[in-house]
């Protein structure tokens, strides 16, 4: 998903929903920022840069210590390595927030 918002293709709503789904569904807690990282891409290019920020803002301020190492190229290159402001957003409300667009995605894209 990442690539493909850096590359500006479509979004389909299974690869920007079904990730979170399965994250909750299986809590594999190392999915959470990378799957944050993706899904502030994406919905970036979808025109929510304010989501955008508040996911890597979480991302940043969760960090446990070198995890968002890892993904500063892809933020990077999709032109989102600047500092957001603040954000004190829970990850399970942003999930909901993405959840959202992806359900409307899907009803758009069928």
């Amino acid at each position: 998903m990442t690539a493909n918002a850096i590359a500006g293709n479509k979004i389909a709503a299974r690869d920007l929903g079904d990730p979170w789904r399965w994250f909750r569904s299986e809590s594999i807690n190392t999915l959470a920022w990378h799957g944050a990282v993706s899904s502030a891409i994406a919905v970036d290019r979808l025109g929510r840069r304010d989501l955008s920020d508040r996911l890597i803002s979480w991302a940043l301020r969760s960090d446990p210590g070198g995890v968002m190492d890892r993904f500063m190229r892809a933020l990077a290159a999709a032109g989102l390595d600047h500092e957001p402001a603040v954000s004190t957003d829970e990850l399970d409300t942003l999930i909901d927030e993405v959840i959202a667009i992806a359900d409307q995605l899907a009803r758009h894209q069928t």
